[in-house]
């Protein structure tokens, strides 16, 4: 046993050092370990601190991106007011583009007037101041015969003398009251000078606001005969002197007067600018009349002065000479009143106090009215210069010459053919000889066969037209097609077709604006296009929208951001009435608002219907349910049925439609709510046509007497 003791001691030894061995790498394991908990901890805390950080972050790019979306929607808002303001901004540079033109054809007018009546007086004075010497020359013979009848005992030559010395006295005052009018004048002439040179800078009235471009020259001198004179402004003759206001005919036949008072001021000295030719003047008449005036002045001067002189000398003559000579003495001075008032040289009433009066035909009025004269001749009688002149009123100016050349009268357009106008007059475009055909009927028809304000809707109407219910792109096509009022009236939808408009949607915006024309009689002065002080919304008042005033609704529902998708897409207010297919599942297309967007969906319906009425939007929900119902959409194209099927029993789709067809049919209802009831009931009564078709179709085949016999 004590053997076995030493072998064991050194097993001891041996498992206490493996143990210790044991213990020491678990102590450094232990360090090792906290030191990598202690690194840990480090990076736990520096995570942390990043992970903060980053939030930060995030919040701040949150915050960024939230003003970024807020300064996106103002932009939007800003562009789309820009825009409008770009075309209100085009709108107002075509207005002064107008007035400026305008302006400059005014200065070259009136420098050319103010030449003329720079010459014409010249003239005038040169004539007055010949007639002054000739008074001069008068006046001193009278003196002579003054001194000379003082030693007569007779009181009655006395008196006659007295009588004709008043008369030329008379005469004296009123030319020297008419050369201080003519300087006046001429004053007036050189003080308005520089504002008619500098006319194109002022800023003026647009065309057709004053019938003559003279009136602003002269209203200075006009205002002082209206209120300091006291006799009626007279006329400077040929002759050089002054002459009151006389009458001529009227030859409008617009007028409602019978005579016009001729304007006195110094119009009558202007030229007349839209004549041709200048006016003649008839100075050979003139001064005829002022030598027999002389003529007659002197006579009687020596007959007073050979009777004085025989009853001076006591060689008395019996009664009856004397009668006769007092007859031949009165005659002969009732003559020279008469030739004075006759050739119109001078106004002996010098106490009338009548205003100065202008009547509505000014004198530089002929030649623009002289063309319509007669203007109840019967069109069959009309012949190639008026015709002519008819086709440039017309607009279709591009056929004028030939008209004339051939010499075309108004009974061989009353008989002519489509086929006729593109053989004889050259006209290929088929909308040219559609207008001038309705306009030949119109004119060969009696009065009050079409209402008047149709004739006066001519192209550029139709032009502003298309501005109105938002469909400007298709401006230059009717233009060119000089598409007018009668033209709209019986539009066809080939016609249609022809001015490159195929949009089914378009079709439908020129149909219900068509419609609305008729119920106003082709005024245009009901449309809406701005938003009034009241807020009446019913659908009587919304038909009448204009497309910037459905554009103006819209940013008052809050949909902006929308707005600017309307332009060009035809939608105004007849169209969202009238309509039956066009609802606010349209509006929303159009306005590409996403299917996704339910809300804004939904909140555009509500105030449709609260826009367009319950009454409307029933009628359009029992259109929806109508068997074949199409909706209307903006992509969809209008198609035609082909001429060639038509000679065949071919039974047209939905899709297609007769090219002659009426855009606007004459029989269409113009009420709101009737119009969707008239279209279910044109669809009954279609079926029904098709039906009885067929009937007809069978009955001529024997089909139903064949089964008849086969049941026997």
């Amino acid at each position: 046993m004590d053997k076995r003791r030493p072998n064991s001691l050194p097993r001891l030894n041996s498992l206490q050092q493996i143990t210790a061995e044991r213990i020491r790498r678990a102590e450094r394991d232990k360090q090792a370990l906290m030191f990598q908990v202690a690194m840990l901890n480090d990076q736990l805390d520096s995570q942390a601190v990043r992970l903060r950080d980053v939030q930060l972050c995030a919040d701040e790019r949150q915050t960024q991106l939230a003003r970024a979306q807020h300064f996106l929607q103002k932009e939007l808002l800003s562009r789309t007011a820009a825009e409008t303001h770009k075309l209100d901004l085009m709108a107002e540079i075509s207005n002064l583009k107008l007035k400026l033109a305008t302006s400059e054809k005014e200065r070259r007018e009136l420098n050319e007037q103010l030449k003329f009546v720079q010459s014409s007086s010249e003239e005038t004075r040169a004539k007055l101041t010949q007639r002054l010497r000739e008074v001069a020359e008068l006046k001193a013979r009278l003196a002579a015969y003054d001194a000379s009848s003082l030693l007569s005992p007779h009181s009655s030559p006395d008196a006659e003398v007295d009588r004709l010395r008043r008369s030329v006295e008379q005469l004296l005052q009123s030319n020297a009251a008419k050369d201080r009018e003519l300087e006046d004048l001429r004053r007036a002439f050189r003080s308005r000078r520089l504002p008619a040179e500098n006319a194109n800078n002022a800023r003026l009235p647009p065309p057709g606001a004053t019938s003559t471009p003279v009136q602003p020259l002269a209203s200075t001198k006009l205002t002082t005969l209206r209120n300091g004179s006291t006799q009626p402004p007279a006329v400077l003759t040929e002759s050089g002197i002054l002459s009151p206001p006389s009458t001529i005919v009227c030859v409008s036949p617009s007028s409602s007067c019978n005579t016009v008072t001729k304007s006195s001021s110094f119009e009558q000295l202007t030229p007349d600018i839209e004549s041709p030719t200048p006016p003649r003047r008839d100075y050979a008449r003139a001064d005829t009349d002022d030598e027999a005036l002389k003529d007659e002045l002197a006579a009687e001067y020596r007959l007073i002065q050979q009777r004085q002189e025989r009853q001076f000398n006591g060689g008395g003559s019996n009664g009856l000479d004397s009668n006769s000579h007092e007859r031949k003495k009165k005659k002969t001075i009732k003559k020279i009143f008469q030739r004075l008032r006759r050739s119109s040289s001078q106004d002996l009433d010098l106490e009338t106090t009548d205003e100065f009066k202008r009547n509505a035909l000014r004198a530089t009025a002929g030649p623009r009215l002289g063309w319509s004269r007669d203007d109840d001749l019967a069109f069959e009688l009309w012949d190639s210069d008026r015709l002519a002149a008819w086709l440039h009123s017309l607009g279709l100016s591009q056929y004028v010459i030939t008209c004339k050349r051939f010499g075309r009268t108004g009974e061989w357009l009353k008989n002519a053919t489509p086929h006729d106008l593109e053989k004889e007059l050259g006209m290929k475009h088929p909308l040219h000889r559609k207008k001038l055909l309705l306009a030949a009927v119109a004119a060969s028809s009696p009065k009050g066969a079409e209402p008047p304000s149709i004739a006066r809707f001519d192209h550029h109407c139709v032009s502003r037209w298309l501005d109105d219910i938002g469909l400007p792109q298709y401006k230059e096509a009717f233009s060119e097609a000089r598409i007018d009022g009668r033209v709209l009236h019986q539009m066809t939808v080939d016609d249609l077709i022809s001015v490159r408009v195929t949009s089914a949607l378009h079709h439908a915006s020129i149909s219900r604006a068509i419609q609305l024309l008729r119920l106003n009689k082709f005024d245009t002065s009901y449309m809406i296009r701005r938003p009034g002080n009241g807020s009446q919304t019913g659908a009587e008042r919304v038909m009448f929208w204009s497309n910037h005033r459905v554009m103006d609704w819209l940013r008052s529902i809050d949909l902006s951001e929308y707005t600017a998708n309307l332009r060009g897409s035809g939608v105004h207010g007849a169209l969202m009435v009238l309509e039956p297919r066009f609802t606010s599942e349209q509006l929303a297309s159009i306005l590409s608002i996403p299917q996704s967007k339910t809300l804004i969906r939904r909140h555009l319906n509500t105030h449709f219907i609260t826009l367009v009425g319950n009454d409307v939007q029933m009628s359009k929900r029992e259109a929806e349910n109508q068997p074949g119902y199409v909706a209307l959409s903006s992509s969809q194209k209008v198609r035609v049925k082909p001429k060639l099927v038509q000679l065949f029993s071919h039974k047209r789709s939905r899709s297609e439609q007769d090219p002659e067809e009426l855009v606007c049919p004459l029989n269409k209802d113009f009420t709101p709510t009737s119009s969707i009831r008239n279209g279910s009931s044109n669809e009954i009564g279609t079926v029904s046509n098709d039906i009885n078709a067929l009937t007809n179709m069978l009955s001529k085949d024997k089909f139903l007497e064949d089964v008849l016999t086969s049941n026997v």
